[in-house]
């Protein structure tokens, strides 16, 4: 089953006051605290819904924590609903853009001018090996 997720591709500020870039410095994973947050991974594995949106998890790098979501698709937009505790629930409509403005990253994912998939949401390697070729004797 396919999933979908979605990255962090431009912030209105995405460097500190010493020009460095921000980082996930609340993630609970700790390896995850060194990453920038422009290109991280927000969006995780969205599964279609029967009653046809997407569900799944939104993080949130603020507080290094990590809510339900469903999202559904409009033709230039998306609504996004985030639910803590299945009672207190907040939305928010993502706009469609397509001007590429200084400090977006608009490169495919996995482009080095794009974000790049966590290690846990990353398709899988195939790896496949070259069978020997088989050889058909003609008879005689």
């Amino acid at each position: 089953m396919e999933q979908i997720c979605g990255y962090v591709v431009w912030m209105k500020e995405p460097a500190d006051a010493n020009g460095q870039p921000l980082r996930d410095q609340n993630n609970p994973d700790l390896a995850k605290r060194s990453r920038p947050l422009l290109g991280h991974q927000l969006i995780l594995g969205l599964r279609p819904s029967p009653e046809g949106h997407f569900d799944g998890q939104i993080y949130n790098a603020e507080n290094g924590k990590s809510y339900e979501i469903s999202v559904s698709r409009g033709a230039t937009d998306l609504k996004v609903k985030g639910c803590m505790l299945s009672v207190f629930c907040a939305s928010q409509t993502w706009t469609q853009t397509m001007n590429a403005l200084p400090g977006q990253l608009v490169g495919m994912t996995g482009d080095p001018t794009g974000p790049r998939a966590d290690k846990e949401w990353a398709p899988p390697i195939q790896v496949t090996q070259a069978k020997p070729p088989t050889v058909a004797k003609a008879a005689k």
